[in-house]
């Protein structure tokens, strides 16, 4: 109907006879442009004795756009669809979809941190489907959608940052005349033409929320009936949270890439689901919700000073470490403010006491009253459920801890004393940071505080005996050089470690001066292992992707993230993982891999050995999981994998590599080798899911 004036118009200003077999292909077919911008549309003719073409914007949503001669669209935000006719056969014409956003700080930073395609659309506007992103249904408006009992909600499905994985869901008991999957990836809507299926293909570059797919029948011209399937998707890699990494610092709140932090240091997720980040160089206390809305709660930004209070009204110096309480009698969390030398405490009201300490008063002092107790720049902290707080009191080189019985009391280290002994009263410390406690993960009975001190990991049992776990206090390093010792302990492997974390049975570490997030797990023997989860010293930062995980020999690619400058670290009762990077706020949802993952399998032709210039046939198998009680073989799982080879020497490669997707069964490559000398053939796989797993078999070119 929309086109029936414009055609008659063309048809009379043009004089022309109707042609056969003339179409029109216009492009881009669908596009995402921001309120301001401009969009030039191009449309092809073919078998006709000219191409000019005519243009027209039609309204499906919005205040109206218009487009010029040219092909060029400009409009307010809305949908709107394009159209072009040919004029050399008015019956041939093509239509293009177009969304318009409104001009927001959040969606122009999005090209920026995520590229391009992060705003590529993928949605159906001409029928009427819930709009997960607004109150209302898009498609014609007159339509009435009759909404039907729909089924529950799927199984968790877990997806790869930025792989193509197919996202399922349960088998309709009737055939839909459309389907539609949509969800909102870091708060912007994705949707997807599902009609006729039970999966898509989705590329997650964000975390992903409210997803759904929504089946719709038409019972006459505008009615129509609707059933929902709710699914529950999440993205494993690191993830963009709140703030912008390539963004100038800066204190204002918003949501998610719009907000901006100076430098967050301190994390803590409350038992609300809301995290709340110390941003010392701001002088205030943020909290992130899970719709990703940052707020400052506490403080005033760039007005330091020492005031409690209710929320607004106190004020903090330089405030770095945060803790949630877990016993609901307390507050809320407790605030390390390193300026003030004091600890303070947030109740659930959002009022701020001073806990302990005094005011501007750094010192060593213990008492049974914590406000006439005296602390010098204290850092990390954490909460047990006895409703005793431990502080990391890094001017004192001393663990305390403030006891509702006892007052506050030195645990371990000798007030003043700076050293990197272990032992009990002989411990000493050399610059604590972050502090954390859990259940014990190398062997030692009972729960445990684990402390970043200098260049290691300290255990602090409960009695106060003091071990080094990782590390060298006094010497910074890098991991994975070399074969793995026997023990850790002493080995420089870690560069000012800051935030610490246990997600049993793994201590996490933001390793600062490596640029990553370092995992401390137990191995073979009863020793710990250190493997790299997150970033790295050689990758360029800042980047979302897919995680390390451990790999210990990788040449790295565009799909993996990178840190730029990690501290903080919190984690969440479902097994995520928050960081505090630079300027930004980013999250790793199950950042370590289930039981029972196994790895690939190399099988190599001729063996180890091979002569240069000939062929080397690598066959393989890719990661496994446990299969039912039945059956006799671990079940493949489908993944993407690369096969790299390696100079053990340089790390340069020696060979092309190869690349390609595994469905199950066994994959092969072909890798032929000029120079003489030893080589690491190297299988990385990555699951559909994010996890990745490497085998490397090292063999000798002749």
């Amino acid at each position: 109907m929309l086109l029936r004036p414009l055609r008659a118009a063309l048809l009379a200003a043009a004089g022309l006879a109707l042609g056969a077999q003339v179409q029109v292909a216009l492009a881009p077919r669908q596009a995402v442009i921001l309120s301001g911008d401009k969009l030039a549309f191009t449309a092809q003719v073919f078998n006709a004795a000219h191409a000019e073409v005519g243009w027209a914007v039609a309204t499906i949503a919005g205040a109206g756009a218009r487009i010029g001669a040219d092909g060029v669209l400009r409009g307010t935000p809305g949908l709107y669809r394009v159209t072009a006719v040919s004029l050399a056969d008015l019956s041939a014409w093509d239509t293009a979809s177009v969304q318009i956003l409104p001009d927001h700080q959040a969606l122009r930073t999005v090209r920026d941190v995520l590229g391009p395609e992060a705003l590529a659309p993928r949605w159906s506007d001409a029928l009427p489907f819930r709009d997960l992103a607004g109150p209302g249904r898009f498609g014609d408006p007159r339509a009435q959608v009759i909404e039907l009992g729909g089924a529950g909600c799927a199984g968790q499905q877990t997806v790869g940052y930025g792989l193509k994985v197919p996202v399922l869901w349960p088998r309709w008991n009737l055939l839909p005349d459309a389907q539609m999957l949509s969800y909102l990836e870091s708060g912007e809507p994705v949707r997807i033409d599902a009609t006729g299926g039970l999966c898509c293909l989705i590329q997650a570059r964000g975390a992903v929320t409210r997803a759904q797919v929504e089946a719709l029948n038409q019972s006459s011209r505008y009615l129509w009936t609707s059933r929902v399937q709710q699914l529950r998707i999440r993205v494993r890699g690191l993830v963009p949270l709140a703030g912008n990494p390539v963004a100038e610092p800066g204190d204002a709140d918003g949501s998610w890439l719009s907000a901006r932090f100076r430098r967050p240091l301190g994390l803590a997720m409350l038992a609300s689901g809301v995290l709340v980040a110390a941003d010392p160089e701001a002088h205030v206390l943020r909290t992130i919700s899970s719709d990703r809305e940052v707020v400052t709660r506490w403080g005033a930004a760039g007005r330091p000073g020492h005031l409690d209070g209710l929320q607004g009204h106190a004020r903090f110096r330089g405030p770095t470490f945060v803790a949630a309480v877990p016993w609901p009698a307390g507050p809320s969390f407790v605030v390390s403010d390193s300026g003030n030398h004091v600890i303070r405490a947030v109740d659930a009201l959002g009022r701020v006491t001073t806990l302990a300490g005094g005011p501007g008063e750094p010192g060593h002092l213990d008492a049974a009253d914590p406000l006439q107790a005296r602390f010098d720049d204290p850092q990390g902290l954490a909460v047990d459920s006895d409703g005793t707080i431990f502080v990391a009191d890094r001017g004192n080189h001393v663990i305390r801890a403030i006891s509702p019985a006892t007052g506050v009391t030195t645990l371990a280290g000798l007030p003043g004393a700076a050293g990197t002994a272990d032992g009990t009263s002989q411990a000493r410390f050399s610059g604590l940071r972050g502090l954390a406690i859990g259940r014990a993960v190398d062997g030692a009975p009972g729960r445990a505080l684990y402390a970043a001190d200098g260049h290691s990991v300290r255990r602090v049992g409960l009695d106060g005996s003091v071990a080094t776990l990782c590390g060298d206090p006094a010497v910074a390093g890098a991991p994975g050089a070399g074969p793995a010792p026997q023990s850790l302990a002493g080995v420089p492997c870690l560069d000012r470690p800051h935030g610490i974390a246990v997600l049993w049975p793994r201590i996490l570490v933001a390793d600062r001066g490596n640029r990553a997030i370092q995992s401390l797990r137990p191995g073979p023997g009863g020793r710990l292992d250190l493997f790299t989860l997150a970033g790295g010293r050689e990758l360029a930062a800042p980047r979302f992707g897919l995680l390390r995980d451990g790999i210990r020999i990788l040449p790295p690619g565009s799909e993996y993230g990178a840190l730029a400058d990690p501290a903080g670290l919190a984690a969440d009762p479902w097994g995520g993982l928050y960081i505090a990077d630079a300027r930004c706020v980013v999250q790793a949802p199950e950042p370590l891999p289930p039981a029972g993952l196994a790895g690939p399998d190399l099988r190599l032709s001729p063996g180890g050995r091979v002569r240069a210039g000939l062929a080397l046939e690598v066959a393989f198998t890719g990661p496994r999981v446990p299969g039912e009680p039945e059956d006799e073989l671990d079940r493949p799982v489908h993944c993407f994998w690369r096969l790299d080879c390696l100079d053990p020497a340089s790390g340069g490669p020696a060979a092309a590599p190869a690349r390609g997707e595994l469905r199950g069964g066994t994959g092969s490559a072909r890798v032929a080798f000029e120079q003489e000398g030893e080589a690491d053939v190297v299988l990385t796989c990555v699951t559909a899911e994010g996890w990745s797993t490497q085998e490397v078999v090292r063999i000798r070119v002749e």
